[in-house]
């Protein structure tokens, strides 16, 4: 009787390991998957506010040029100077 009972013992400890383990790699992966997403949405999140700066220190450069009456009027981007300063860009 006490080995029937050992056994019973055993096979419950076991069943209840093996559940466990199982248990726990699937929350594992679980959470790896998540982890996963999380970052991918960080990264894109960061990607639009990279733009969005980028875009905000563009219009900051173009307003203070403008206030100080540094515009160009798009002379250095095709290579020819203004003609009614002198060439001065």
């Amino acid at each position: 009787m006490r080995s029937l009972i050992g056994f019973a013992v055993g096979f419950v400890a076991g069943w209840a390991a093996r559940s466990t383990v199982e248990s726990s790699r699937a929350a594992a992966v679980g959470l790896a998957s998540t982890a996963a997403e999380v970052l991918e949405r960080l990264k894109r999140a960061a990607a639009i506010e990279g733009d969005y700066l980028e875009d905000f220190v563009a219009e900051v450069r173009s307003r203070v040029q403008e206030a100080r009456g540094w515009h160009d009027g798009g002379a250095q981007a095709n290579g020819t100077a203004q003609t009614g300063n002198g060439g001065i860009p």
